[in-house]
């Protein structure tokens, strides 16, 4: 290998020069970029709770030894475990964690300030919940009572 491709991170040993670097994790998918030894073939190995399976890339000299391994089908908000593999070796298990659904990653929020509550239901608090909010938060000056007469 040409000396050029190798830089101060790089490994002295196994099957990749740099990596791997965890790139986009969705809630079904994640991204793994590596950067080889050579132009053996890599294996990158997933340990997860459905079982065992490998992907396989093959690096070449014209992209300077880097690949990216497109890991799909995975289950939501899960830890898997992988390892990469080739002639050179194989690296320690490394880790990746799903995303939670789409639809668990919505939260409505609602501000508000400067309410009057004399004696009586305040109209700020029957908008918020009309909207269901998830959170409200209550800033600048919270509220101001009738003074006592």
């Amino acid at each position: 290998m040409a000396p050029s491709l190798a830089g101060i991170n790089s490994h002295c040993e196994g099957p990749l020069l740099s990596g791997p670097m965890l790139g986009e994790a969705g809630a079904t998918f994640a991204r793994v970029w590596i950067q080889a030894r050579d132009e053996s073939p890599l294996t990158l190995t997933l340990h997860g709770p459905e079982g065992d399976r490998e992907l396989s890339l093959c690096p070449s000299d014209g992209e300077w030894l880097c690949g990216v391994f497109h890991v799909d089908g995975l289950l939501p908000e899960r830890s898997y475990a992988y390892t990469i593999s080739s002639a050179n070796g194989a690296t320690e298990r490394y880790r990746l964690c799903t995303a939670k659904e789409a639809s668990a990653r919505r939260l409505r929020v609602a501000f508000g300030s400067c309410f009057h509550y004399y004696d009586r239901p305040a109209p700020i608090f029957d908008a918020i919940r009309a909207e269901e909010a998830d959170v409200f938060v209550m800033a600048g000056d919270n509220c101001y009572y009738a003074p006592n007469e």
